[in-house]
């Protein structure tokens, strides 16, 4: 699918008419037609080549920091709809379903916002850093957000608590962030900002989009893309 794509999903029964405007490794997002505030999150199940199953929780981390902070300028608003199995192109399967506001893409016109993300960013990077640092010093053995992401986003929170203190309420985002990937207890669940990531609202205030990614998922997507490719050259040899 192409951003702008017009596409028919169905989901237990019910049709759904949307353009499709973006997406990532485990989400695809449409705006309904008619609809230019709305848009609708599609998470499909996931399964690898080792025959591993998961659900990304992501999207359940940014719904948890909503309801806790419903009234901070920094979080989107974000509810979980349902569980359903989803017909449409690369979809066909079992979808967890949310419904976000509609945010814009941030750019460099959007000055206040532009700045509050190099914020974000080298907050994030300052944080993963430190814990990965710390790890390999301590251990002496690799270190990976794989299992160190949920400590690497609690080291951005501190950071946080002491570089913005007068920005208490992108503290309190991140702090309302970090007890949702608590409530999942998964380590590889970590903050990302940087302009794909994060948005702006009709004020031009930043919206941290899409900040929170499981770092587990996107190793095993990179690890069963190689398969695939050393697969396909393979087979191109062998016929």
């Amino acid at each position: 699918m192409e951003t702008g794509d017009k596409v028919f999903l169905v989901a237990n029964s019910e049709a759904l008419s949307c353009y499709f405007v973006g997406g990532g490794a485990t989400v695809l997002c449409f705006i309904p037609e008619g609809a230019i505030d709305t848009v609708y999150l599609f998470l499909a199940d996931l399964s690898f080549n080792d025959g591993y199953r998961m659900i990304d929780t992501a999207k359940d981390v940014m719904v948890s920091a909503y309801n806790l902070s419903k009234e901070n300028k920094y979080l989107p608003k974000i509810e979980f709809l349902n569980r359903a199995f989803v017909e449409g192109e690369e979809l066909n399967k079992d979808c967890n379903v949310y419904k976000m506001k509609f945010y814009k893409d941030l750019s460099p016109s959007d000055k206040k916002a532009w700045i509050d993300m190099k914020i974000l960013h080298k907050l994030r990077a300052d944080g993963m850093r430190e814990v990965l640092d710390d790890y390999r010093k301590k251990t002496g053995k690799p270190a990976s957000l794989t299992f160190l992401g949920s400590e690497a986003a609690k080291r951005t929170v501190s950071l946080a608590r002491t570089k913005l203190k007068k920005n208490k309420e992108m503290v309190q985002a991140l702090e309302s962030l970090y007890a949702g990937i608590c409530s999942q207890s998964d380590p590889s669940l970590t903050f990302e900002f940087n302009k794909r990531n994060v948005g702006v609202d009709e004020d031009g205030h930043l919206i941290m989009r899409d900040p929170v990614y499981s770092a587990d998922i996107t190793v095993r997507i990179k690890a069963d893309r190689a398969e695939n490719r050393r697969i396909r050259r393979k087979n191109e040899k062998e016929k």
